[in-house]
């Protein structure tokens, strides 16, 4: 029912319900998790060379996902993956500073890497 007529047909509305929430949670942007048929995984750079890192995920929304184990956040994950994101490929890392409205209580840094030029040394 609508007892006060406050709610006019043909409106659309945007609301947003939150579910759970976690305190000094591990969040990495949602785009930089991935998932094979052995489960989530983020690439990592780990000794200047992209990696596969399986992880254990918990609360996500559409623009960030919980890592609950799997990797720390001293370790440098690529948040731009694409096509061309293949494990073993040699990088370097370059760190990218949240902008005023990116940046949250905590000081981590969101990384990426480019590829070298180099192909002869990917798998």
């Amino acid at each position: 029912t609508n007892p006060d007529d406050a709610i006019v047909l043909g409106l659309d509305s945007k609301v947003t319900i939150n579910t759970a929430t976690v305190k000094d949670a591990l969040v990495i942007p949602s785009l930089a998790v991935n998932t094979d048929k052995e489960g989530s995984f983020v690439y990592i750079v780990k000794d200047s060379m992209i990696t596969k890192q399986y992880v254990t995920t918990g609360i996500s929304d559409i623009d960030n996902t919980e890592i609950l184990k799997g990797i720390s956040k001293k370790d440098m994950i690529i948040t731009d993956v694409s096509a061309a994101t293949v494990e073993g490929t040699l990088v370097t890392p370059v760190v990218i500073e949240p902008t005023t409205e990116e940046s949250s209580s905590t000081e981590d840094k969101e990384t990426e890497a480019s590829t070298k030029e180099d192909k002869t040394t990917e798998k």
